[in-house]
């Protein structure tokens, strides 16, 4: 496996203590203190907060606090509680063209699997794009440089639909790192 896609493994958390559950929700990591995963939970509200856990080390457990939650196009964005940073954050998908190609990583019977597809069209507000494969909400895409483009969040007409990480940044109100400013043409 190519070192792009195991450097993209290290940015998933799940919901789910991965020591003692099979059943897992993706989390990425957005920036040092910041994750985003999908959510259809109406239990799960702005202001709770919880544990996500590192999947590939079951040693880390970080402490967050939901400060985002968009119930239409179906996501949470955590912020990290007591200073903690991620040691690993992605660069962010900054190229717009449709169609081209994209990795698709889920968690599936306590493995990473990873598939690929196309981004095939986007909504008419360049919110969501679609993509031709299969899969599960709470998958998170990459584009064929291993940077997060976005998370999955819904199945329309036999597509996957997934909300593209610039609309999670400007939801935590920056960038993947702090030298990086989203600008109109970054969006699709």
């Amino acid at each position: 496996m190519e070192q792009r896609w195991k450097d993209a493994e290290k940015l998933i958390y799940t919901l789910s203590d991965p020591a003692t559950s099979s059943n897992h929700d993706c989390v990425v990591v957005l920036n040092e203190h910041h994750a985003a995963a999908y959510t259809a939970d109406d239990q799960i509200d702005e202001g709770q907060e919880m544990t996500i856990y590192n999947y590939l080390d079951k040693n880390i457990k970080v402490e967050v606090s939901v400060v985002y939650k968009d119930a239409n196009l179906g996501y949470l964005v955590f912020k990290t509680l007591n200073d903690y940073e991620f040691e690993v954050v992605p660069e962010v998908c900054e190229y717009g063209s449709v169609p081209r190609p994209y990795h698709q990583l889920a968690i599936n019977n306590g493995t990473f699997t990873w598939s690929t597809g196309r981004f095939v069209k986007t909504d008419k507000y360049h919110i969501r794009v679609f993509g031709n494969t299969d899969g599960m909400c709470g998958d998170v895409i990459f584009d064929d440089y291993g940077s997060f483009a976005g998370i999955v969040t819904k199945k329309e007409d036999g597509k996957i639909v997934i909300v593209k990480s610039e609309v999670l940044y400007y939801d935590i109100g920056s960038g993947p790192g702090d030298d990086v400013e989203l600008t109109e043409s970054d969006y699709i």
